[in-house]
């Protein structure tokens, strides 16, 4: 009877273990959610990473197998490039958005006799000025986060954005002439 009930503990105490690990595998995975609710991308990405491979990660050194290593190293590294890329993209989106509402806002204020034509016009030629300048900022490392990625699609669309902040250097050219 003693040893039914160590084995009956025995069980329990490993039942109690498979729980825990399993609570703790959910509350990570909930963490990674939060972070990504708030918009912080690569740090959800890299724990959905490290709970998606850290055992393999563990066991791969174990058995010598450098090359499955390699493989999941490379993986990692796209995935974060990836999830950085797109919070800069997200980054380059609000400056955008930004520029369009204050246009807006300079040429309410023009139409309401608020600012005069020529004032208007310089506060958008600023307001380009800036906008080029902050996505400029980001341009470069975008560049080597999609080189990272491997991704042509993504490749493509920053060279998309470098295209279109050109344009914005123009028009604000254009304008100030």
């Amino acid at each position: 009877q003693a040893r039914a009930a160590a084995a009956l503990e025995l069980i329990n105490q490993e039942e109690r273990k498979r729980q825990a690990d399993a609570d703790g595998k959910q509350l990570a995975s909930l963490q990674a959610q939060l972070l990504a609710a708030q918009g912080q991308q690569a740090a959800a990405a890299a724990m959905q990473i490290e709970q998606q491979y850290g055992e393999l990660i563990s066991r791969l050194p174990e058995r010598g197998d450098q090359a499955g290593l390699n493989l999941v190293d490379s993986l990692i590294n796209v995935e974060r490039a990836s999830a950085q890329l797109g919070e800069l993209q997200a980054q380059v989106d609000r400056v955008f958005a930004d520029q369009a509402r204050q246009e807006g806002s300079i040429q309410a204020q023009q139409q309401a006799g608020l600012i005069s034509e020529i004032g208007a016009r310089q506060q958008i030629i600023d307001l380009h000025a800036r906008t080029t300048a902050e996505v400029e900022r980001l341009l470069p490392e975008m560049e080597r986060l999609a080189q990272v990625t491997g991704d042509p699609a993504a490749i493509e669309a920053v060279k998309n954005l470098r295209a279109q902040v050109e344009q914005t250097r123009f028009s604000a050219d254009a304008l100030s002439n």
